[in-house]
């Protein structure tokens, strides 16, 4: 029997990296010593290793724009311990005030990840310092951009990774926000969602976890971003602790209180309530006139959601339209066998 398959692949990253809290630099060429192996310049591909200026050593990164242009120097690392907080930062030289630049960071652990920037550059002719934080997510990824917008010619040097604060100082803070009696509600609702994550990823707690979670719409019913990652990290735990019927009962309110239903956002959210019901179903065996009700709900969300996509662009949202029409396909199937089964 087929299982409905996942459009958006997510909650099902494993466990958090729990090796202990690194000591120094994680970046293995933060220095350039070794020219820029390992990192990758993106966008217009104006960046060369150069020795002609260094911030320290004898080596730097360089992103030279004859015209106006974007582009960064880009490094994945792998395997960042879930828990602390990071500090990023680098050395930076430019040559004229036309070109700006920073340092940046962004994290890829589906739901939802995260993202930070320094300020940008101030200084022009002298190396100046830019910092940025970051905590790591469950995948352990953590990509670092050095970004340059504009004409001119930039140096980037010494790069870091390094722990900002420690897991207990971030529980300690995190809990006194929440304590707070003048804390914002939106400042509230952000520390439950920080300490939720690091209750589930550091402690393996997923039902406290969860009880976080929950509290963030109570805190920001009118935040509907900060509610949505709070649906999201409940059905991610509830995924982690298999317990299919949470995940459902969490996108379905995602769904129904803090969704576009006329938007893109409405069509992509249908969708993930029609995985989570197939995925629901699939572990509802051998009860399949349980399973098979779910499934009869799924089919019509994949339909709605295609519907959607149809009226808002049909063309431009082809690519989803296309993994609608093959989920649409398997849970025909799927509620065919059940049928029979029944």
């Amino acid at each position: 029997m087929q299982r409905i398959l996942t459009i958006f692949v997510y909650g099902l990253c494993g466990h958090a990296l729990l090796a202990g809290e690194p000591a120094g630099n994680l970046v293995p060429n933060g220095t350039f010593e070794d020219g820029t192996g390992g990192w990758l310049n993106t966008w217009a591909v104006t960046g060369s290793h150069v020795t002609e200026r260094a911030h320290s050593g004898t080596g730097s990164a360089r992103l030279a724009h004859p015209e106006n242009e974007n582009s960064i120097w880009l490094l994945m690392l792998q395997d960042v311990p879930v828990g602390p907080l990071y500090q990023i930062e680098t050395y930076v030289y430019r040559d004229r005030e036309t070109i700006q630049a920073r340092i940046g960071a962004h994290t890829n652990s589906p739901p939802y990840s995260r993202s930070s920037a320094s300020e940008k550059v101030q200084k022009t002719g002298g190396w100046e310092r830019l910092v940025t934080t970051i905590a790591a997510r469950p995948n352990g990824e953590v990509w670092i951009h050095l970004h340059a917008e504009g004409q001119g010619t930039v140096w980037f040097d010494d790069v870091s990774l390094t722990i900002a604060k420690p897991v207990e100082t971030r529980r300690a803070e995190l809990t006194a926000v929440i304590e707070s009696k003048t804390a914002t509600a939106a400042s509230k609702a952000q520390a439950y969602l920080d300490l939720g994550e690091l209750t589930r990823s550091v402690d393996q707690d997923l039902k406290l976890a969860v009880a976080y979670y929950e509290k963030v719409p109570l805190h920001a019913p009118d935040n509907k971003t900060q509610c949505r990652l709070a649906w999201d990290a409940v059905a991610e735990a509830s995924r982690s602790g298999k317990d299919y019927a949470a995940v459902t009962a969490a996108i379905r309110k995602k769904v129904a209180r803090h969704s576009s239903a006329d938007a893109l956002e409405g069509a992509q959210d249908m969708a993930r309530l029609a995985e989570a019901l197939g995925e629901e179903a699939f572990h509802l065996q051998p009860d399949y006139a349980a399973a098979l009700k779910r499934l009869e709900e799924a089919l019509q969300l994949y339909e709605q959601a295609t519907a959607l996509c149809r009226q808002l662009d049909a063309q431009m949202h082809k690519g989803l339209m296309d993994i609608l029409a093959d989920r649409i396909v398997v849970t025909r199937y799927d509620i065919n066998e059940y049928s029979q089964l029944q």
